[in-house]
């Protein structure tokens, strides 16, 4: 069964349209997002949000990409790994014990 992380990272970035004529539209903002992903490289995209704010222009556009990069995964398994070191701790005292009783 694979355990369910208690926290991880995500990073994000937002972008909008450009203000004035135009800024309405939609499938400009999704080109323009989907430029800034391909740029990033090989990336876990978890979420995309579109939001807008009334202008005198109509609806202006923006959106945020929240996605994960491949080393996070790596930094989020040491975590792990660091969390199960800490459990054996005990049982590293025992080993010297031991070998001081061997010693005698």
């Amino acid at each position: 069964m694979t355990d369910i992380p208690t926290h991880w990272t995500v990073r994000h970035f937002s972008q909008a349209n450009p203000f004035g004529p135009g800024c309405d539209s939609v499938p400009a903002l999704l080109r323009r997002l989907a430029d800034s992903i391909e740029d990033l490289g090989p990336v876990e995209v978890q979420d995309v949000v579109i939001s807008c704010e009334m202008t005198e222009h109509g609806a202006w556009r923006s959106g945020t990409v929240y996605f994960h990069l491949p080393e996070d995964d790596e930094d989020d398994e040491d975590d792990e790994d660091d969390e199960d070191d800490e459990g054996d701790e005990d049982d590293e005292g025992d080993d010297g014990d031991q070998g001081d009783e061997g010693a005698a």
